[in-house]
């Protein structure tokens, strides 16, 4: 199994690269930035997934923390060199992804409303991962809901480029609503050409 987007991009996800806008707790901001790296570099993904499980064995119900998890495993499904790693990984990090979004009335706001912040990580996490394993449906689900949640102001600037972008391209990819995907690409780009025109260049 191949992810060439996720390499490219070097997004997530979360994305979330601009930690200190959410003013998260200290542990979660750490993830946060932890989760980043590894997207970036392979070798950060073992000590970003031993943060989470340390965080985890202390808060097993934290849906943020879970969604992390989740998004890191897709990225160690990148990385296993065996296809049946591979879709063990994809699988199990897509499971917590999907369990998570249960546990969000047990999770605490870590800057961000926990359903928003999962929502985010799960939809531009789908979005990545190649149309054939068939996460296009999950992914423009919750992209769409987090650009309609009354919180999406308080993303950051580059998190709701990102959204959009990811969303435009999930549209396109299924032959949706032409004027939508040129509307969020258009909104995206005003904020940052760059990071728009790369994202909408993984369609």
């Amino acid at each position: 199994m191949n992810f060439p987007i996720i390499a490219k991009a070097a997004l997530i996800c979360c994305m979330l690269t601009q930690t200190s806008s959410y003013s998260g707790g200290d542990i979660v901001d750490n993830i946060r930035t932890l989760h980043d790296q590894a997207i970036s570099d392979p070798r950060a993904i073992a000590p970003a997934l031993d943060a989470v499980n340390s965080f985890l064995d202390s808060a097993s119900d934290d849906a943020v923390v879970l969604a992390y998890k989740g998004s890191l495993l897709t990225l160690k499904a990148k990385e296993a060199t065996l296809p049946w790693n591979k879709l063990s990984y994809l699988r199990e990090g897509n499971a917590l992804m999907d369990n998570a979004l249960t546990r969000l009335s047990q999770t605490p706001s870590h800057g961000l409303t926990a359903d928003l912040e999962v929502r985010v990580i799960r939809g531009i996490t789908h979005a990545m991962i190649p149309v054939l394993y068939g996460y296009s449906g999950d992914a423009k689900e919750d992209l769409t809901l987090a650009l309609k949640h009354t919180g999406f102001r308080h993303l950051t600037p580059t998190d709701q480029v990102r959204v959009r972008a990811w969303l435009a391209v999930v549209l396109y990819r299924d032959s949706e609503d032409p004027g939508l995907q040129e509307k969020l690409l258009g909104e995206a780009r005003a904020v940052d050409a760059a990071e728009a025109d790369m994202i909408w260049g993984q369609r």
